[in-house]
């Protein structure tokens, strides 16, 4: 079987003349398969990971450890966050900040502009959101903004 594999891609592979030459996993099958070809996506996969040119420069997917965070449904974990515009403040009123506060579970996202990162303004960006978003807990970074008593 994957003498006939071989037979049946080499061909097209490496053809230069070809226009699925040297391509994609995907691609590849369309054109085998188009030209009355039986071979299966994962077959073709499987072949293209054994030649050299193709599995050289293919680049790494690297995932990248998170930490797990339990919620027991909507409303229940909000996470908290202040995001700094200063650059943008000519041209939008003269707001400075964004409040911004997503829903862990449904991963909704509240956004609240905010002039200054003082406590009565926080305060009132909170107010705002928390018109609309009803929640158990909030979770913040260890930032000064949060820790001011009005909030």
């Amino acid at each position: 079987m994957d003498e006939e594999v071989n037979n049946l891609l080499a061909p097209i592979y490496y053809n230069i003349e070809n226009p699925s030459s040297f391509s994609s996993t995907n691609k590849l099958y369309h054109i085998v398969n188009a030209d009355g070809g039986k071979i299966g996506y994962h077959k073709i996969k499987r072949w293209l990971n054994a030649q050299d040119n193709y599995s050289l420069q293919k680049t790494p997917r690297r995932s990248f450890k998170r930490l797990r965070v339990y919620t027991t449904g909507i409303g229940n974990l909000m996470d908290v966050d202040l995001i700094q515009v200063s650059n943008l403040s000519q041209w939008n009123s003269g707001y400075n900040f964004i409040l911004v506060a997503i829903d862990c579970f449904s991963r909704r996202l509240w956004m609240q502009a905010s002039k200054s990162k003082k406590g009565v303004d926080i305060a009132k960006a909170f107010e705002k959101i928390l018109q609309s978003a009803k929640v158990d807990k909030i979770r913040s970074d260890v930032d000064g903004c949060f820790k001011s008593k009005v909030v």
